[in-house]
């Protein structure tokens, strides 16, 4: 965890400048495909484990979720319509973000003791990171139709 958080901080600091010259959709889709990229990867060290390479995949999904984290909220600020209630929807912003972060390790809690009793918990482990690149993926889908009130500047 901490690699993740260490290396989230330079991605954050850059990504966010970066949106607002190459706009938010981009960046969402750069940062999101790091992580889910990086799933890809941990799903296929689920079968040969190496803590080294763990630690290193561990510093691209940091550097992916910090550059999505600076980037999400100035999107989620972009398409709120005019004169709308500007805190009321944040805060639902801010349940649709939180939600999968206190579901996600119930599921995988379950996933991984289902597989941990039948003996294959890597198993277990390639079933969660993929259903977690998968998910990534879905996200990234969902937010093309969205449309952005302001222009990126070029």
């Amino acid at each position: 965890v901490v690699i993740i958080v260490v290396s989230s901080i330079p991605s954050s600091l850059i990504a966010g400048p970066l949106s607002d010259r190459l706009g938010r959709k981009l960046m969402v889709y750069i940062s999101t495909s790091i992580i889910a990229l990086s799933m890809v990867v941990f799903v296929f060290l689920s079968f040969n484990p190496s803590i080294k390479f763990t630690l290193v995949i561990a510093g691209f999904v940091g550097m992916g979720y910090g550059a999505y984290q600076a980037v999400d909220w100035a999107l989620a600020l972009d398409v709120l319509p005019p004169n709308s209630d500007i805190a009321k929807d944040m805060g639902i912003w801010n349940i649709m973000f939180v939600l999968p972060q206190v579901l996600s390790p119930l599921i995988s809690g379950f996933i991984l003791s289902y597989f941990r009793n039948l003996g294959d918990l890597k198993q277990g482990y390639t079933v969660v990171f993929s259903m977690t690149a998968f998910y990534l993926l879905l996200a990234t889908i969902f937010i093309r139709p969205v449309n952005i009130k302001t222009k990126p500047q070029l």
